[in-house]
């Protein structure tokens, strides 16, 4: 044995730690104690972060590093906490929809909890129209302006059509229909022995001499002249039906407008916003362009032929609204700790879908917020 280390003095093996000496303690368990607030140590780090955290200027971050239990995250957390500012009142942030532009939503402001307050307003709105709209439109009062209109318009289409068979009769000609593919388009034939015959037909009877020529040219010259008439007839009859759907659109506004007006300017009048202002006139415009909108259905053609696609119902997405940011209860200056720091989690993203015909789509409800809550432009 190395005679050196045995003159060192032998140290009793109780004496090889600290010792609490309980006895001393005022108090009989941990859980009369108040945890402490202070952090322990690392005072060079910690006024390091005070004076990161009192720099209230932008342009200015903190970056903290350090072995796993060091305690960056309690103190942190504990720094920010003796800073939280009171009575700090965050916006609500909400997309909808541009009318003018789908690919640039339009993007509001609101005090905090009236977002989803919005929201729902709005889903009251379209529920509303759809609820009453068709109720308007099958009305008595719609039904007999709606018939009035409509007989109208079949009573001067009858005197055209009428004035006209009758000169056609006067000529010795006939008015017949003549399909074309999938459509029928009038057209005259000379009456031969009281029997509508064509002109190929005339034609060889001539050369079979059994008909005058001399009576073929005039017939002839009649059918082109009865003919031209046709063409101006067709003219005056669709000018017609033009004016028959312009004043059932007109007829159809006068009775949904009052509707929308009243629901409309309740939202209004509720929230007192330019923003949502500007967007419930675009929603009163868009809703009475497309009044058919809501109205009940019928089967409709396939674009393609042969493809039986499910018939998609209405959600009516551009009525909506995406709350974005919903600070609601948000109380004080929030902390928000991003425990996976990606772009998409830090600036947010668009998320797409596959629809039906296996395209990759989005709109405006897709943006999802990140951590950071990306700075608007507000409208």
């Amino acid at each position: 044995m190395n005679s050196k280390i045995d003159t060192f003095p032998k140290v009793p093996i109780e004496q090889l730690r600290w010792h609490c000496n309980l006895e001393k303690a005022d108090f009989s368990s941990t859980n009369d104690l108040e945890p402490g607030n202070k952090i322990l140590g690392q005072e060079r780090a910690l006024k390091a972060l005070e004076l990161g955290l009192d720099m209230e200027y932008s342009g200015y971050n903190l970056f903290i590093t350090g072995k796993s239990g060091t305690g960056r995250n309690t103190a942190i957390k504990k720094l920010l906490k003796d800073r939280e500012r009171e009575n700090v009142i965050f916006d609500d942030k909400c997309y909808v929809h541009n009318f003018k532009d789908e690919d640039m939503p339009r993007a509001i402001n609101l005090p905090a909890g009236q977002g989803n307050q919005f929201k729902k307003d709005m889903e009251g709105l379209v529920n509303t129209l759809i609820k009453h709209i068709p109720s308007l439109l099958e009305s008595e009062k719609y039904q007999k302006n709606k018939d009035t209109i409509t007989e109208n318009f079949k009573k001067k289409q009858h005197v055209i059509v009428k004035d006209f068979e009758d000169k056609v009769k006067a000529e010795n000609f006939t008015v017949v229909q003549v399909q074309i593919g999938p459509y029928t388009k009038p057209d005259i034939l000379p009456l031969i022995n009281k029997k509508p015959t064509n002109l190929e037909s005339l034609e060889k009877m001539i050369e079979e001499g059994k008909f005058s020529k001399e009576e073929f040219e005039k017939i002839k010259q009649k059918y082109q002249h009865l003919t031209n008439e046709i063409t101006q007839i067709t003219k005056k009859i669709n000018n017609l039906q033009k004016d028959l759907s312009k004043k059932l659109n007109e007829l159809e506004n006068k009775m949904i407008t009052p509707l929308v007006e009243e629901e409309i300017d309740e939202i209004q009048k509720k929230y007192k916003n330019k923003a949502i202002d500007f967007y419930l006139n675009e929603i009163k415009k868009n809703v009475l362009e497309n009044i058919s909108r809501f109205q009940e259905k019928e089967g409709q053609v396939p674009a393609i032929p042969g493809l039986k696609l499910p018939q998609m119902k209405d959600t009516f997405t551009d009525y909506s609204v995406n709350v974005l940011v919903d600070n609601s209860d948000t109380q004080g200056s929030p902390v928000i700790i991003e425990t996976h720091p990606s772009y998409k989690n830090l600036f947010g993203m668009i998320e797409r879908r596959i629809d039906r015909t296996g395209h990759w789509v989005t709109d405006f409800t897709k943006i999802k917020a990140g951590s950071l809550n990306v700075p608007m432009v507000v409208f």
